[in-house]
């Protein structure tokens, strides 16, 4: 099993140092990553995540996706497979459509994207929270493992397992983050996405993005044990001084040193 990584300056120190060794460096193409995404191809494929389009599955400008772009810069960067989120966001939709509806055009959207990108295709399950929905406008239904079930169940795309988006939505709607894990299609997971979560303020759970946590690497071995992904992504770390504050190198180190031994454990 194969193991990826968010770029950070920090990341590309311990791999120069050969103190840790990832198969990716996960990174999206867009402005924060303009002055880096060729330095990280030097050292690593890339595993592209994000092409500047606003990819989601309730966009309404999949009719200005550029396809040539999209799958050249997956053949320049080396990436093995393309995903995007499965988020509904409120701004996206009149505010009389109804649910099915939206549904559909999600559906058509993600049709859309596998019909036109030419290595698999990917949708990444999102985290439901109170922030989540008041800064983002994340609809809670799209969190839903029903109607992740039935968006997968219609479409040929594979599930990007992310656990963190996943502890977010079980804790804050007040279940196991077991249950809400086993009611997802888990035949169908080709990545996981794994990094720690914080409580805000005490009130509910958010994807911060932390160094992961005991109960986080359990987690993980808990759904290795159910699936098959060909990839395990550590989602800690980010570029320039704006995400200093979730890079810390031996934070990184820790993390990296513990998810290589898992993955190499996998058979």
């Amino acid at each position: 099993m194969l193991l990826a990584c968010n770029y950070s300056d920090e990341l590309i120190e311990l791999l120069k140092e050969d103190i840790v060794n990832v198969n990716y460096i996960k990174l999206g193409l867009f402005e924060m990553y303009k002055d880096v995404s060729e330095k990280a191809l030097s050292i690593k494929p890339i595993l592209l995540h994000g092409l500047g389009f606003n990819e989601r599955a309730s966009m309404k400008n999949i009719n200005d996706v550029n396809w040539e772009y999209v799958n050249s810069s997956i053949y320049k960067y080396k990436s093995p497979h393309y995903a995007i989120h499965l988020a509904s966001i409120l701004k996206d939709w009149d505010h009389n459509c109804k649910e099915q509806s939206m549904i559909e055009h999600m559906i058509n959207v993600v049709k859309v994207w596998s019909t036109n990108i030419e290595v698999p295709f990917l949708i990444e399950n999102m985290p439901y929270s109170l922030f989540d929905e008041e800064e983002f406008g994340m609809m809670k239904f799209c969190t839903s493992t029903d109607v992740i079930n039935q968006i997968l169940d219609k479409t040929n795309a594979k599930l990007l397992l992310d656990i963190a988006h996943a502890k977010v939505t079980a804790t804050n709607c007040h279940e196991s983050v077991y249950d809400y894990l086993n009611r997802l299609p888990l035949e169908k997971v080709k990545e996981i996405h794994i990094v720690g979560t914080a409580e805000k303020e005490n009130v509910e759970l958010r994807d911060w993005h932390l160094e992961m946590k005991e109960e986080d690497y359990e987690i993980l071995q808990w759904i290795l044990s159910k699936t098959k992904p060909d990839i395990v992504t550590l989602e800690y770390g980010g570029p320039g001084e704006v995400f200093s504050w979730r890079s810390d190198k031996e934070a990184l180190k820790r993390q990296l040193i513990r998810l290589m031994e898992i993955c190499n454990s996998v058979t």
